[in-house]
């Protein structure tokens, strides 16, 4: 099967927009850097749903992961790009994706898109940690927080 490409913004929370492309591959989708590098999968075993998102035009959301974290992309290709992940999805592995007839809005990301850990009792921190991640997406280690919740 061909791969089919789209140019996206993903939209990280405060980090602003970056440009990547989600290429629809056989049995995921995987979201690249403008050099080629692969920066993470979309299995498509591991998609429960995508969502149009009502006050963004061109942006749809991917709930991914096993508890519905949420992955929001512009693009305006949208309707193609969706298309394209459904028939692959279907035709190369048979999982159908659902896709949300409700829209919803940027409030709803931002409220859910850490899925099922999106309560207060999630993302309340008993304690922090200040950590550097090391990942092939920076040259450099990425500074973070590292958080303990009563959530497991």
């Amino acid at each position: 099967m061909k791969q089919t490409r789209g140019l996206m913004q993903p939209v990280p929370l405060g980090r602003g927009q970056s440009q990547v492309l989600l290429v629809v591959r056989r049995y995921c989708v995987s979201q690249v850097d403008i050099t080629g590098h692969t920066l993470t999968d979309y299995k498509y075993k591991d998609i429960e749903y995508m969502a149009k998102v009502a006050d963004h035009p061109g942006a749809f959301v991917v709930a991914a992961g096993g508890f519905g974290r949420l992955h929001m992309f512009l693009t305006e290709q949208r309707d193609d790009v969706m298309k394209a992940i459904i028939l692959a999805s279907r035709s190369n592995i048979g999982y159908d994706i659902a896709v949300h007839r409700d829209l919803i809005t940027q409030h709803d990301f931002l409220e859910r898109r850490l899925g099922k850990y999106s309560d207060d009792d999630s993302i309340t921190s008993l304690t922090e940690f200040k950590v550097q991640k090391h990942t092939p997406r920076y040259l450099e280690p990425a500074p973070r927080i590292l958080a303990l919740s009563e959530n497991v």
